[in-house]
């Protein structure tokens, strides 16, 4: 049983899910555009979040795997993790010009903005050192979340702040 939770607790906080959580936290957020939007435009924005940043991805590295492109799922190996995030850098790059096209407004960029800078980093700093993908991805979300606070007043995080730097998650 413990086994099982702990791996369904790895499934959901995947880094690979961080954008959505994000997104979900914008949407949510009780930012005064949100009020104006209408339901179609959350649900379609969801959608080709969850699609291109999340499943995309993941049946392009499935791809990559069996055709021996990458060698192992885990990214040990600095090479596999470079090429894995090249990946999900060239889907958030699509999604962002996707959304800039359509005039999404700059707020629901913020999760394709960060989702882009903290892949560049994680593949710049992967080529001479071994970093956590899943610490960093979530270090990227709990600071962007605590800097989006002070700018929106309406998001109050400090609870997530406390929880994680109490329990260490």
């Amino acid at each position: 049983m413990k086994k099982f939770i702990s791996q369904t607790l790895s499934i959901i906080l995947h880094p690979v899910f961080i954008p959505l959580w994000f997104a979900i936290i914008l949407i949510n957020s009780g930012y005064f555009l949100n009020s104006f939007l209408n339901i179609n435009f959350y649900q379609s924005y969801i959608w080709l979040l969850s699609i291109i940043m999340i499943i995309l991805p993941i049946i392009i590295v499935i791809f990559s795997r069996q055709l021996g492109l990458i060698e192992s799922f885990d990214s040990s190996i600095p090479i596999d993790r470079i090429k894995i995030l090249l990946i999900i850098l060239l889907a958030s790059f699509f999604l962002y010009f996707f959304f800039k096209k359509f005039n999404v407004p700059l707020f629901y960029l913020l999760p394709i903005r960060i989702s882009i800078i903290l892949t560049i980093l994680l593949a710049i700093f992967s080529t001479f050192m071994n970093v956590s993908i899943h610490s960093a991805g979530w270090m990227s979300l709990f600071s962007s979340l605590y800097v989006l606070q002070y700018r929106l007043m309406e998001i109050n995080i400090v609870w997530i702040i406390v929880i994680y730097q109490y329990y260490g998650v």
